[in-house]
């Protein structure tokens, strides 16, 4: 089964195998052996990765989103049918946050028309820049953040109206 996840904001297409209790994950061309054991200290779990145990913490943020601990590194991991994006709401497109951050940069104002692709803003997260752009082409109607803002995951940052 082939998915699409987004992990720190960079998209990836990943392939499940499962097999018997222990599956085959491929990442761009890369296959790793996976087992989860029944061992859980502390909310951690084991992973077995390519025969190498790795403690994992893994907390839903919400319905195909999770916060994934691995030692003292912590990954957004983001299932395709909850990639933030975009959603459709009142015939527009709603550009939410695919991350906590800081909004660095706005590349446009309320009313202005914007191409399918053009920046709309930069959201600096983890100290790199992710520029989140138009989905389609339209007017802005809705400008919910400001430069300096800070902003959670999920949350309402543009409105797209379809021309």
């Amino acid at each position: 089964m082939k998915k699409k996840i987004r992990v720190n904001g960079k998209e990836f297409e990943v392939e499940v195998r499962d097999d018997k209790g222990c599956c085959e994950v491929e990442v761009e061309g890369k296959t790793y052996s996976i087992d989860l054991a029944d061992i859980r200290m502390e909310g951690f779990s084991s992973v077995l990765i390519n025969d190498e145990s790795i403690q994992v913490n893994c907390r839903m943020v919400k319905e195909g989103d999770y916060l994934l601990t691995i030692g003292h590194n912590v990954y957004e991991v983001m299932f395709q049918e909850a990639m933030i994006g975009t959603a459709m709401e009142d015939e527009g497109a709603v550009i939410t946050a695919p991350m906590p951050g800081l909004v660095a940069e706005l590349h446009v104002a309320l009313n202005d028309v914007v191409k399918k692709g053009q920046p709309l803003l930069i959201l600096e997260a983890m100290k790199m820049q992710n520029e989140l752009n138009a989905k389609s082409d339209g007017v802005v109607k809705e400008l919910l953040v400001a430069k300096g803002d800070t902003v959670g995951i999920g949350q309402k940052l543009v409105v797209v109206e379809a021309e």
